[in-house]
């Protein structure tokens, strides 16, 4: 998984309980937030010669006082300091990984990485996978999420995606 921004990719692995055949679900975070509370993040903006600053008293810093996020395509007028070099993550494939969850920031400003993907889990179970990413995406909306929210679920269960 490669990623520069907030967006985030997580990894659904899921296994039984042992008791009744209870699938459950562990979330891996494939990628990592390239905010400026990532003090590494801090540290590349300022030796390119940026700063980061908190705006207007929103409490949230900003690169030059202006993006919430250190690595981004686009955002032309804050290069060098703002990058979109990405992150690079790479996980062995195993049968117990059943799904990756990506999306916007906008789901996870109100969703927790086990949250989703327990909510994933649950749509699977129902034979709907396909309903899983636009019922997340509801989901957050409803829980009151002011960003935008865009959700993609890859299936990785053999034979399903």
């Amino acid at each position: 998984v490669a990623n520069a921004g907030d967006c985030r990719a997580v990894l659904g692995v899921v296994r039984s309980s042992g008791d009744a055949g209870e699938l459950i679900v562990d979330s891996i975070a494939m990628s990592r937030d390239h905010r400026l509370d990532d003090e590494e993040e801090v540290a590349r903006v300022q030796s390119m010669g940026g700063f980061v600053l908190h705006r207007y008293g929103s409490g949230i810093p900003r690169v030059m006082g202006v993006l919430a996020v250190s690595r981004a395509l686009g955002d032309a007028s804050l290069k060098p300091y703002v990058t979109a070099e990405p992150d690079i993550s790479l996980i062995a494939r195993a049968d117990e990984q059943w799904f990756i969850v990506l999306a916007t920031d906008g789901l996870w400003d109100v969703f927790s990485n086990e949250e989703a993907v327990n909510f994933i889990l649950a749509h699977m179970i129902e034979g709907a996978p396909d309903c899983g990413a636009r019922a997340l995406a509801h989901a957050a909306f409803k829980r009151g999420s002011t960003d935008n929210i865009s959700v993609m679920v890859i299936d990785l269960r053999r034979g399903r995606g």
